[in-house]
């Protein structure tokens, strides 16, 4: 790391600046305070699905280890896809419409658990319930993880070369905080639901459907955030 990997210089700002001056200037301005009201909010979403995914399969659906361990390997393939396609089209349409595209994908990816009545029919079947768990692992982890990649495209967009790495600490601030308050309060959200009768599977959906109100909120904020040369 000392030898061979070169210092960012076009980052380096001219003279040492002030971490909360930089910080309490930037959320003076409507578009970065937009953004992170949008990054925030995603994290929260994310630390509360991706904590829970595993869960869901183990206690809705009986899931294994082995069957726990192979939906994350699905998710990992949704990552995989993720990571190919915002690489052919991130220059040719910009950071924000890719970034609502994601965000719907991971609705779309949560919508089947705010529906699904548990392993009832169907989903009764190791076919089904593997059918829907898969399904959702890939795309959950293909919206998940598009968000955040060019969320970060974004934010490099946003933000000027001289005020990279004070914003950056912020940046990094709000996305923990964000996954750390969504992954807390999820666990604490499913044990009060399950304190007031609801089955496992009567708590998840009513959970996931709370998580799918945050994403529809965020992609009507969305609208907010500045377009930076993008497409419409």
């Amino acid at each position: 790391l000392l030898k061979r990997v070169p210092e960012p210089e076009g980052y380096r700002p001219e003279k040492p600046g002030n971490l909360i001056r930089n910080a309490r200037e930037a959320f003076k301005e409507k578009p970065f305070r937009a953004f992170m009201e949008v990054l925030f909010l995603l994290s929260l979403v994310a630390g509360m699905a991706r904590s829970f995914l595993p869960v869901y399969a183990k206690d809705v659906f009986t899931q294994g280890d082995d069957a726990v361990m192979a939906f994350s390997l699905v998710a990992s393939v949704g990552a995989l896809a993720m990571g190919l396609l915002t690489r052919l089209l991130v220059d040719r349409l910009g950071a924000k419409p890719l970034y609502v595209i994601f965000t719907a994908a991971t609705a779309l990816s949560l919508a089947p658990l705010a529906l699904a009545p548990g392993p009832t029919g169907f989903l009764a079947l190791p076919l089904g319930a593997a059918l829907l768990l898969g399904l959702v692992n890939f795309l959950s982890s293909f919206g998940l993880a598009g968000e955040e990649n060019v969320g970060q495209t974004y934010f490099f967009s946003l933000v000027k070369s001289e005020r990279t790495l004070d914003l950056g600490v912020v940046y990094w601030l709000v996305y923990g905080l964000g996954g750390t308050i969504g992954a807390g309060a999820g666990g604490v959200a499913l044990d009060a639901l399950g304190a007031i009768g609801l089955g496992h599977a009567g708590a998840f959906r009513l959970f996931f459907a709370i998580l799918l109100v945050v994403l529809a909120w965020v992609l009507v904020r969305m609208g907010s955030l500045v377009r930076l040369g993008s497409s419409s």
